[in-house]
């Protein structure tokens, strides 16, 4: 006897069969067996713009309507990864639109957090680097922002859920897309890890680098499949709701496009071909969700909070279409969970790729973790900043295998392109009196050297001044942070003499230098060394009075040490943190009779008091020689004594303090720059003591300024007006740091 099956339960059949016929991807987007039709959200890319996709999940959720698989597509995929790992949408809100994507999107290892060494090196160069060079000859980097810091962000908000894992199993099952660059294909992935799947959907060509995942090379999925309406069918969603976010080309009739216009047009027109094809693919009963875009762009991480309500606006206005699918669709299946805080350690695993570019030793032990540890992620953290801090990885991750007696942790890095590469940085300076003064700088670093992390650094400065330095790093302890430092460095400069504000001089000064250096980084926020050195000094007084005061001369050795701590958030305008400088070195002539004794000691901290940055800088120095020899101190010039000219202030005896109030202004202002702009005034004070070769004075000198800067890509630019005691002015163009 055949019994007559209902709907719903040939409906039910038919995706058995199915399900016997296909692998479990079939039922991804199936109802749990009501008969009920089933939602899948797509979500496309957009940048900035993915902030409406938050806005209108909200309304889904307010309007109880289920999600049961979803699709994303760049930054979509990324929305979609969050919302699929369980978060609900006011933590989605929290995650995407509160979140400080100008922090994230830089990839860099926030500057105090970063070995000590590193920090000194970031202060003068504008680059990470430019060129690279290994195995495959001359690289430039592959985007010009790294995908660390938003990896580190997608993991720590997914860590509920597996690191491996198919993505049917994830609590809304999720598939992302990407491209193959090699092929132009659209590729879609649905299993492995969910960050690398989400990272590799967004990697925008030239912005961000390719991934690379099961060999293929991946960027952007926009441009192969921008709303990705098949992929959810495929999935078996019966009704699509589609939060489109995809800009039009720009019309360029009445305007002249730029080289990069064009380029970014070319794009454009690529991702709107294959979105016009996938909108054919809606049908009847599905809904597609535009947000108002005016006045957004795919950049607009300023506008966030803008975006949401946009998008939410969007989906209310379907509010109708909307309450009707949640009536008529199954219910959700969402199983939201939270991940452990403890974490009990089975092992710690270096792959074998990794131990090629640095020792697994190292690496487990700046983990700081042991087998058997129980631990928190913030613990896991922490071990890797302190592994990234080694500088000679792109990124630095981890993944958390699950087992019997514990979990493994993996550590995943990925190496740089080519262990030789090129940084760049650049100083200019004029008070538009005609003191003036520029410099190329130029790193070549070759690193690692060897399994522990060796470096050598050919470093040039090119302009005003000439200057070569030659320097060999070799770490060594279990962690790595003692190390050896030599170095051989010849110096060119030319140094105008000025007393009260006459130039009596102009002399160009070499030195010829060997050092030898043992010291060790102390955390990521301190330094200590001793040494010994070898100094050449010669001058030639070109211009004036043939004294040349502060000359230098004769060949000397001598010893020195040095303690520092830098715990500031920023090279350019901290708003938290100290730092400590200081100096001692010991010079015995060995061509001329003059031993010296030279101390160097400064103190900075600043703070955030309301809208302003404070910061107070002490600076000390001394000098203590038999005769003429050694360089004396000079003071004067942008925030040495504004007002005053550069070097006008010989000292062999100082103390010098400065006060300082900024503050960063609104982002209308901003966007007419299109970067971070400042305000500020200090207000300088020096105690002045000279007294060498048969000259004394002392003396106490006030100035202050006020000044604007724009922190750019390349480095702080000042303008800037500063008034000395005694009617003593002067205008700066100033680039560079200056805190």
């Amino acid at each position: 006897m055949i019994c007559p099956l209902g709907r719903g339960a040939r409906r039910l059949l038919v995706a058995s069969i199915l399900a016997a016929l296909f692998s479990g991807e079939a039922l991804a987007c199936t109802d749990d067996g009501s008969g009920r039709p089933t939602v899948g959200l797509v979500l496309s890319g957009g940048g900035a713009l993915a902030a409406s996709q938050v806005g209108a999940i909200k309304v889904l959720e307010e309007l109880h309507v289920p999600v049961h698989c979803i699709v994303g597509t760049s930054m979509g995929a990324v929305v979609g990864a969050l919302y699929a790992s369980g978060h609900n949408a006011d933590q989605l809100k929290d995650i995407f639109v509160n979140a400080d994507w100008g922090a994230i999107s830089t990839g860099r290892l926030p500057y105090r957090e970063q070995g000590f060494r590193k920090k000194e090196k970031e202060r003068d160069y504008f680059s990470d680097y430019v060129i690279g060079v290994g195995k495959d000859g001359l690289s430039l980097p592959s985007g010009l922002s790294s995908l660390r810091g938003m990896r580190r962000y997608i993991r720590q908000q997914t860590e509920q859920v597996a690191h491996e894992s198919d993505f049917s199993r994830l609590p809304i099952p999720y598939k992302a897309t990407a491209t193959d660059l090699s092929t132009g294909e659209s590729v879609t992935l649905e299993k492995g890890d969910l960050v690398d799947a989400a990272l590799a959907s967004m990697a925008v060509p030239g912005l961000y680098p390719s991934q690379r995942i099961d060999g293929r090379v991946l960027i952007d999925g926009g441009m192969s499949k921008q709303i990705p309406i098949d992929l959810a069918r495929e999935m078996g969603a019966d009704i699509i709701i589609v939060v489109d976010t995809t800009l039009p080309p720009i019309d360029f009739t009445n305007r002249t496009p730029t080289v990069i216009d064009t380029v970014m047009q070319l794009v454009g027109i690529e991702v709107w071909s294959n979105h016009q094809q996938q909108i054919k693919q809606l049908r009847t009963g599905d809904v597609h969700i535009t947000p108002d875009m005016q006045g957004q762009g795919a950049s607009s991480f300023d506008k966030l909070d803008e975006g949401f309500d946009q998008g939410y606006e969007a989906a209310m206005s379907q509010a109708d279409r909307l309450r009707a699918i949640a009536a008529e669709a199954a219910p959700s299946r969402v199983q939201r969970t939270t991940p452990p805080e403890q974490i009990v350690v089975a092992s710690v695993n270096v792959s074998d790729a990794q131990a090629q570019t640095v020792s697994p030793d190292l690496i487990r032990k700046r983990l700081g973790i042991k087998p058997g540890e129980t631990v928190t992620r913030e613990d896991i953290y922490d071990g890797l900043d302190n592994i990234a801090t080694l500088d000679v990885f792109d990124s630095v991750d981890y993944t958390l295998v699950p087992g019997a007696g514990g979990s493994t942790i993996d550590i995943v890095t990925t190496p740089r392109a080519g262990n030789q590469h090129l940084q760049l940085g650049l100083k200019l300076s004029t008070t538009l009196d005609g003191d003036d003064y520029y410099g190329l700088l130029g790193r070549w670093t070759i690193k690692p050297l060897n399994r522990y992390a060796g470096e050598l650094n050919v470093t040039t400065e090119i302009g005003t001044n000439l200057e070569l330095d030659l320097e060999w790093v070799q770490p060594f302890g279990d962690l790595g942070r003692f190390y050896v430092e030599t170095g051989l460095n010849y110096a060119r400069r030319t140094n105008p003499v000025n007393i009260d504000e006459e130039r009596i001089a102009e002399r160009r000064d070499e030195s010829g230098a060997l050092r030898l250096n043992l010291g060790r980084e102390i955390g990521s926020w301190g330094l200590a060394s001793i040494g010994a050195f070898a100094v050449t000094l010669d001058s030639d007084v070109r211009v004036g009075n043939t004294f040349g005061l502060g000359a230098q001369s004769g060949d000397y050795v001598g010893a020195t040490g040095r303690f520092a701590v830098d715990t500031f958030n920023s090279p350019s305008f901290p708003t938290e943190g100290q730092a400590v400088n200081l100096v001692l070195s010991q010079y015995h002539g060995t061509s001329v009779d003059n031993d010296a004794t030279v101390g160097l000691l400064s103190l900075a901290s600043a703070q955030t008091i309301g809208n302003f940055g404070t910061f107070i800088r002490y600076e000390g120095g001394f000098l203590d020689q038999d005769t003429l020899g050694l360089p004396v101190f000079t003071l004067g010039g942008f925030k040495r004594l504004s007002g005053f000219q550069d070097n006008s202030i010989p000292a062999t005896k100082y103390n010098m303090l400065r006060l300082e109030s900024f503050m960063r202004l609104g982002a209308r202002i901003e966007q007419s720059f299109g970067l971070p702009v400042y305000v500020g005034a200090t207000l300088e004070g020096a105690q002045v003591d000279f007294d060498i070769a048969g000259i004394a004075f002392d003396n106490d000198f006030y100035a202050g300024s006020i000044w604007g800067a724009v922190d750019t890509v390349l480095g702080p630019a000042y303008v800037a007006y500063g008034l000395g005691e005694g009617g003593r002015d002067s205008f700066y163009l100033f680039f560079g740091q200056r805190f």
